[in-house]
């Protein structure tokens, strides 16, 4: 979207910038983004974490002599907004940078005002006037990455977080965030390359973290468990023990990963201290708090109460993709599927990269039979971000569904290598090979959901059935005891129980 440089009231309404993904369902290994579905609920929100933190000014290394570059105007928009707040405080830093041109600092400053209050592009564009008006300040360059990352512009944030680390390679929270991108982009070389740097520079939890996940990734779990099982003692957080329990399965001690697995049940992210990112918070002024309240209310479900505040948001800024993807998830879960579907049309046409949009037009489509369409926005959406799991969770799913089996196999093997973590998946998965008759295959898909999540009542149900079709009757009878106990799924244990008994008693 343009930006005018110049004039006090420009009309332009620039984006609430897009922050990281906060999911409605519980997440797999806590990195970023993406999302995890459970299939009954097509309609992913991909919500957000708000970053409203502030920064102050940039220091004074914006001598008058230091005049080098020359930069257009300062950016000025949002002088329109209906929120006094926000108008008041953006006022305050356009006047400031117009009154100290070649100033890099208050260029900056400006930059941090606008993101905290929801104009991206015209914070972005700040945040690089900055940078070329002060080349040697680390934190335009470093606040442009983040901001382009939670836009997915993945190439462009790690040229950036590169840019800014040439002027300070001490600066730990970086390493850590260029790791955990270069993971999501399944350059893992580079990625271990960072987290050790952060280590050395005593990133503590969350260089380890990113470690063990580089080993995990690689397949070598012995180097993973070295990492973890010292951490797990330290730190009490649930991604720790979800990948603890990933090292013990893969080494097959299943019930200590049963175990771990079990702590590592809540969706809690794993922070860090940001001293840059922790400036911005004395620059948010109304869209921020807002946002947040929404975001909560949708998260909890309680979609009707947040609808009012978002509509309003949206007067304000109608053209961003993140505030209309949340828009269409309110509307969804408050049964207006029409409006939620019109939302979203609407917002990937603004944003046609954004690839949530993708993923819950697809979900729309889905709902609606449009089993065509709803492909073609998954093929988008793995496009735009080809290690996104969650896409090739659904599509496996939906062409399981259209009967597509060996493709909807692959799809879901994809999702696994790029670090899918729902049991859902394996189950399906098995689901597939129980389809072909390939029930050894089956019985480890159904496994490793178990091991996932130890009360999947389903997948002992489906896993007993596979036994028995191998002739295997205690083991099946036991995958039905392991049902039994959890309590759940009874009508489907007593019914997989009476089909085992007819066919141990046929003889066949």
């Amino acid at each position: 979207m343009a930006v005018r440089r110049g004039g006090a009231n420009a009309p332009e309404r620039a984006r609430p910038r897009p922050r990281r993904a906060l999911r409605l369902f519980p997440e797999r290994d806590g990195t970023s983004p993406p999302p995890a579905v459970r299939y009954g609920t097509r309609m992913l929100a991909m919500l957000v974490v708000a970053f409203l933190q502030g920064c102050g000014d940039g220091g004074n290394r914006d001598d008058p002599s230091n005049r080098g570059s020359t930069v257009a105007d300062p950016i000025a928009v949002g002088l329109d907004s209906s929120d006094a707040n926000v108008v008041r405080v953006l006022r305050e830093h356009i006047e400031a940078a117009r009154a100290n041109p070649h100033s890099g600092s208050h260029r900056g400053t400006l930059g941090l005002a606008y993101e905290a209050n929801g104009y991206d592009a015209a914070a972005l564009e700040s945040y690089a006037q900055a940078d070329a008006l002060d080349g040697d300040a680390f934190e335009w360059p470093y606040l442009q990455a983040i901001l382009l990352q939670q836009q997915a512009h993945f190439d462009e944030a790690l040229e950036r977080m590169d840019r800014a680390l040439q002027i300070d390679p001490d600066y730990a929270p970086a390493w850590l965030w260029r790791g955990y991108w270069l993971l999501d982009v399944d350059r893992v070389e580079e990625a271990e390359t960072s987290f050790s740097r952060a280590d050395d520079l005593g990133a503590g939890a969350p260089a380890v973290v990113g470690q063990s996940r580089v080993h995990l990734r690689r397949g070598d779990a012995p180097a993973a468990l070295e990492l973890l099982e010292p951490l797990s003692e330290t730190l009490d957080h649930p991604l720790v023990f979800r990948l603890l329990g990933r090292a013990l399965r893969d080494l097959g001690r299943l019930d200590d990963a049963r175990l771990a697995l079990s702590k590592g049940r809540e969706a809690r992210q794993l922070t860090w201290v940001d001293p840059v990112l922790d400036r911005r918070t004395p620059f948010i002024a109304g869209f921020g708090g807002r946002m947040l309240q929404a975001e909560s209310l949708v998260a909890s479900g309680d979609a009707a109460e947040a609808l009012p505040i978002l509509e309003e948001l949206v007067i304000d800024f109608p053209a961003h993709a993140t505030l209309l993807n949340l828009l269409a998830v309110a509307y969804s879960q408050t049964g207006d599927a029409d409006k939620s579907l019109a939302v979203l049309e609407l917002a990937v046409e603004l944003a046609p990269e954004y690839y949530p949009l993708h993923l819950n037009l697809a979900g729309a489509y889905d709902d609606l039979g449009d089993t065509g369409r709803a492909l073609d926005f998954l093929d988008r959406a793995i496009e735009i971000h080809p290690t996104f799991s969650v896409a090739h969770e659904r599509k496996g799913v939906v062409l399981m569904r259209t009967g597509r089996y060996e493709e909807a196999l692959a799809a879901l093997d994809t999702a696994v290598r790029h670090d899918a973590r729902d049991p859902e998946v394996f189950y399906f998965a098995g689901v597939i090979e129980s389809n072909f008759e390939r029930w050894q295959p089956a019985i480890e898909r159904f496994g490793q959901a178990i091991e996932v999540d130890p009360a999947f009542t389903k997948a002992y149900i489906h896993m007993a059935r596979s036994y028995g079709e191998l002739r295997r009757f205690d083991d099946a009878r036991e995958a039905l005891a392991k049902a039994d106990a959890l309590g759940t799924q009874a009508q489907d244990a007593r019914s997989a129980r009476a089909w085992l008994d007819r066919l141990e008693a046929s003889g066949l």
